[in-house]
């Protein structure tokens, strides 16, 4: 019966969706690049629009030498992002070979994509609602947001006009992942500051050398520099990546399993909303090396997302199929015994995709069967009343009744320790303090006189007592005044 119970709400198909909270399902892996311009990553940053009406930042950044640059835009349209790209980065950086970003429609656009396609740069972009998938200019956006915040209240007004310097200040400063300045890796030397000038040092430590001899300890200074970097952001990957995995629960999918995706478009408004979405989808594949699948929806579209989006659910049949995306899950309602979204398992089925058809749910068989679950899981009015079981040691009452409750008695299991009283502080004899365990003269019966404990009858020789050594004590410290 506690089986069957717990396996019917396991299955509730609305508790599934409200209560069932997301979860850590895939490890922790990283962007992975060769070289400065091997892989360069994009990301808008909104802030508050200025005196000038600038509210957008262009953040754009290379993964290998973490070197950066910020470009305030007042709009985040696919012709100021191509602009931007074209006139400030490329022309002066050169052209990467690929170019990261996330789902935006200005970074997908048409134009950006027959952009890349005319210079021969690769693209590819995250999985919906993962900003981990693009990580750098996320964590620049928070170090350029704290810089930004530095300024008094008048400057701030006028923040697109610091953008610049400050980001400067930041490809000048040793990174903490890869132990050089981003512009020493990017340039091979480190920038000659106005504090430089003014005191008249060379940062680069050469003199007047010839342009071959510049070249040459130009790469041997960059080849230890990017074995170091390397050696100290894979270090640092490793530290991250043993924390994060630590909080993992391993749940991988196969072809076939069936899904829900998180609901992630919700803001405060919608706080009874669900956390899962209503349709079901069917895992194709796993894309290699990420820990992204390619699911197939009710209409037969694929979509790639990330495994903590995605939540595995028992097998479903056809008809409570149809039943949950009728308009009794589009109301939300409860969850009752009756209610059509409970739904059995059928373990032995063959799979089936049915994804052609929008009319019909596939119908997929789990991979990972254990032992046939019960023919049905619903709950049943001619079911006996439960009585529990007798178990051996208890003491039993036969035929015993409640008589306030009419119930039967319960009964309580005695323990087998034995409890003793308190320790109480008393005195044998007068001036001898000591602990017994028996409890104290005033809140008991009168003592056995055999324990060596003053007993309520001797009280009066115990008051005669403490009267004859005060009589003592007060005679010894009597004062003669003269």
């Amino acid at each position: 019966m506690r089986e069957t119970v717990t396996d019917y709400c396991r299955r509730c198909l609305r508790c599934l969706q409200r209560k069932t909270l997301p979860i850590k399902a895939a490890p922790l892996e990283h962007l992975k690049s060769s070289g400065p311009l091997d892989l360069v990553c994009m990301d808008f940053l909104c802030i508050d629009p200025d005196s000038k009406g600038v509210g957008n930042i262009l953040v754009v950044t290379d993964h290998y030498t973490r070197y950066a640059q910020a470009f305030p835009t007042k709009d985040q349209k696919a012709a100021t992002v191509a602009k931007v790209l074209w006139e400030k980065f490329f022309i002066h950086y050169g052209l990467p070979v690929r170019l990261h970003s996330d789902q935006g429609r200005d970074f997908e656009s048409k134009l950006i994509k027959e952009l890349l396609q005319m210079l021969n740069i690769s693209k590819s972009r995250t999985t919906p609602y993962h900003p981990q998938g693009d990580a750098q200019p996320e964590r620049f956006n928070r170090t350029l947001l704290n810089m930004l915040g530095t300024l008094n209240v008048k400057e701030k007004r006028f923040w697109s006009r610091h953008v610049s310097t400050m980001v400067h200040a930041y490809n000048c400063t040793r990174h903490e992942t890869t132990g050089y300045s981003p512009y020493f890796l990017m340039f091979g030397r480190e920038a000659r500051l106005p504090i430089d000038l003014y005191f008249g040092v060379s940062v680069d430590g050469m003199g007047s050398i010839s342009h071959s001899q510049y070249v040459a300890k130009l790469k041997d200074d960059l080849s230890k520099a990017y074995r170091l970097a390397e050696g100290n952001a894979s270090k640092t990957n490793q530290g991250n990546k043993r924390r994060y995995d630590a909080r993992v629960r391993h749940n991988e999918l196969v072809p076939g399993d069936r899904v829900l995706l998180r609901n992630l478009g919700n803001n405060a408004q919608h706080k009874l909303s669900d956390r899962w979405r209503t349709d079901f989808y069917v895992v194709v594949d796993k894309l290699p090396g990420i820990p992204v699948y390619r699911i197939k929806g009710p209409r037969g579209y694929l979509k790639a997302w990330h495994q903590n989006h995605l939540l595995p659910i028992p097998q479903v049949s056809d008809s409570e199929t149809e039943d949950q995306t009728g308009s009794t899950v589009s109301d939300g309602s409860s969850c009752a015994g009756n209610s059509p979204n409970n739904f059995d398992v059928s373990v032995n089925s063959p799979a089936s995709l049915n994804a052609d058809n929008d009319d019909e749910q596939p119908t997929i068989a789990p991979t990972n069967s254990h032992d046939d679950p019960p023919s049905s899981t619903r709950l049943s009015t001619n079911t006996p009343a439960f009585v529990p079981a007798t178990q051996p040691g208890l003491n039993q009452t036969q035929n015993s009744v409640n008589p306030a409750s009419g119930l039967p008695a319960r009964d309580v299991r005695r323990g087998r320790r034995i409890r003793r009283p308190p320790s109480a502080l008393t005195y044998d004899s007068l001036g001898v303090p000591n602990y017994t365990s028996q409890p104290f003269v005033g809140y008991a019966s009168p003592y056995q006189c055999g324990l060596n404990v003053p007993c309520v009858a001797d009280v009066q020789n115990l008051l005669r007592e403490m009267y004859q050594m005060m009589s003592r004590l007060s005679s010894m410290m009597s004062v003669n005044y003269y």
